[in-house]
């Protein structure tokens, strides 16, 4: 599109050239400048997408590693042969688990975040 934008602007130079009056037509010239305005902003847009699509990939990309990990995770706990609550709970605190940590009470809810503090908008 960039292309046929230059195209049309150097036809129009040209014709102008050629032309013995030498005016220019308002209405060529709002159409090349509606042209350009209309190319930048598919620009601007695809630049956008672009940006949101790697986001995206980046996003996925995790979403799959933590699932791997799950799985991985879920696969050495029953290797070893203890709940896998043992080692979810010994991966949180970083230490390996072990056989009396494996009846104890595992949390099934993360701990809350403290209420954000009140807003002195008024």
């Amino acid at each position: 599109m960039h292309l046929l934008l230059k195209q049309m602007q150097a036809k129009t130079a040209a014709d102008a050239a050629e032309a013995a009056d030498s005016t220019k037509d308002p209405l060529i010239k709002a159409n090349l400048e509606i042209w350009g305005l209309m190319l930048a902003d598919l620009d601007n847009q695809y630049a956008r997408l672009k940006i949101t699509s790697h986001t995206r990939d980046e996003l996925e990309a995790r979403r799959a590693a933590l699932y791997k990990q799950a799985e991985a995770r879920a696969a050495q706990a029953a290797k070893t042969g203890q709940g896998v609550g043992a080692v979810f709970a010994a991966a949180d605190q970083g230490a390996q688990p072990s056989p009396a940590g494996a009846n104890a009470a595992v949390p099934t809810t993360p701990p809350t975040q403290p209420a954000p503090a009140a807003s002195s908008q008024n």
